[in-house]
């Protein structure tokens, strides 16, 4: 069995995307057996993806899109190293989650507004406790799925629609 590292090759030509753009759509190179395993994924985004696998022992290798053939060890060593890079899928998860989370309330309330709330929630102001209770279910509903498995990034549909935009809460404040 033979170790290799490739790219993919136009779809006509059968020219490595290494060389030139795949103008006809890319796809594997034409290796008599292939079996992809693994892609360096700790380099994306690239122009030129690699990506390893193993052929028969007879299998031509000498073409476009074959990067190189490794030993067995050489190759499950570069494996080992790109597992090793990429990041942990929970640590992933949770940074979707809270991006989610954040760039719902950014969007309606932004750093300074945060002022303006604080200031009417402590006056006791109607619309700034609204918005302060839409912000506290954008992020209740945030910790409930960091603290289980949840993938969901839609905080919009428990949270809604902001109640008040920031213009409603300077009039309300009188500012």
């Amino acid at each position: 069995m033979k170790y290799i590292k490739f790219t993919y090759v136009d779809a006509v030509t059968g020219i490595s995307i290494a060389a030139e753009p795949a103008a006809n759509g890319p796809k594997f190179p034409p290796v008599v057996g292939l079996s992809f395993e693994w892609a360096r994924e700790s380099a994306y985004p690239t122009s030129v993806p690699h990506f390893f696998g193993t052929c028969p022992d007879g299998s031509d290798t000498q073409i476009d899109g074959v990067l190189g053939v490794f030993s067995q060890a050489d190759w499950e060593q570069m494996q080992a190293d790109e597992m090793a890079m990429r990041p942990d899928p929970e640590a992933q998860r949770i940074a979707r989650l809270w991006q989610a989370a954040h760039d719902l309330e950014y969007a309606a309330i932004s750093g300074s507004a945060i002022g303006l709330i604080t200031m009417g929630v402590l006056q006791g102001k109607p619309k700034c406790l609204a918005v302060q209770g839409w912000i506290k279910s954008i992020w209740e509903t945030y910790y409930v799925r960091k603290a289980g498995t949840s993938t969901d990034c839609d905080f919009a549909i428990v949270a809604g629609a902001c109640p008040h935009s920031v213009p409603e809460l300077i009039v309300e404040l009188g500012v």
